[in-house]
């Protein structure tokens, strides 16, 4: 006769400290975040953002880094290796919004190309400048 055990583990809560970069005249933000260890990195960054949700943070655009590596959504906390008292780097909690820069772009592409595209063939004028430069 042959009897299944069945192992009862109880995962401690893990404490982290998250902390967003530095952006243009504000200080990065520093949170404590209690969670389990088995807990998916796309829930910590839905964890997170309901935490700081008058920041309108979005956990689709965040990353969460850990000593440089980027964490992947579908991996447990414990998978990627933290450990209570780890910190992590989340980035990337705005929704993405193109800059001014990219506006300013793309008139003077259209005043340097023209209304109609051009395909830079060998031996054409576009193509021989483009050479000389």
């Amino acid at each position: 006769m042959t009897r299944k055990v069945q192992a009862v583990v109880d995962i401690a809560p893990l404490l982290l400290e998250v902390r967003t970069l530095p952006k243009d005249d504000t200080a990065g933000a520093s949170l404590a975040v209690e969670v389990p260890a088995d807990e998916l990195v796309g829930a910590f960054k839905r964890r997170v953002c309901r935490l700081h949700s008058a920041e309108g943070w979005d956990a689709v655009n965040m990353n969460i880094i850990l000593q440089g590596r980027f964490l992947a959504d579908e991996q447990t906390l414990a998978d990627c290796g933290v450990h209570h008292g780890d910190f992590l780097v989340a980035t990337g909690m705005l929704p993405y919004q193109a800059s001014s820069a990219a506006h300013s772009f793309v008139p003077s592409l259209q005043q340097s190309v023209g209304d109609s595209p051009r395909l830079l063939h060998e031996g054409t004028p576009v193509a021989q400048e483009l050479e000389r430069a």
